[in-house]
């Protein structure tokens, strides 16, 4: 029997701490083997106290990578306002961000406002969904709450 391991490396000049190794490194100090999938078991105290469920991690990754458009989609699947969201919300991301162990959190609201206004910037436009049920559904309420429920439901094809 044969036993077949894969090293994964590590930068430490690189590492900035905040210890989302297992999932994405968005400082790329930690590589994970291509040969075999990543799993994720935790989720970081960042995105376990968004309230929109964003995936934190994932795009200010994207961002560190410059893939400002790709970042903004990543966003636009949990949230349909990031513009604005980045401008109110109350930011709880922040507060348990690993960062404030070391100095202090990463500007999260900032960095989803930028994605956005970047993407405004560029040019991109919503494309109109298409419909695909033949149900129709109302929506009742124009608050965030109604418009969020509209913009998904359009999404699915109603």
């Amino acid at each position: 029997m044969k036993l077949v391991t894969y090293n994964s490396y590590f930068h430490p000049e690189k590492c900035v701490g905040c210890k989302t190794c297992a999932h994405v490194c968005p400082t790329t100090a930690y590589t994970l083997p291509r040969e075999r999938p990543a799993e994720r078991y935790k989720i970081a105290p960042c995105a376990a106290q968004c309230p929109a469920g964003n995936d934190i991690e994932g795009f200010i990754s994207l961002i560190g990578q410059r893939r400002y458009q790709d970042a903004y989609h990543l966003v636009l699947e949990t949230n349909p306002f990031p513009g604005i969201t980045g401008r109110v919300c109350h930011h709880p991301c922040e507060q348990s961000c690993n960062r404030t162990k070391f100095d202090e959190g990463i500007s999260i609201q900032a960095l989803e406002r930028f994605v956005s206004d970047r993407a405004r910037h560029d040019g991109y436009a919503v494309r109109k969904p298409r419909i695909l049920q033949k149900e129709k559904v109302a929506v009742i309420g124009s608050g965030p709450s109604g418009l969020s429920c509209a913009y998904f439901l359009a999404k699915a094809g109603y």
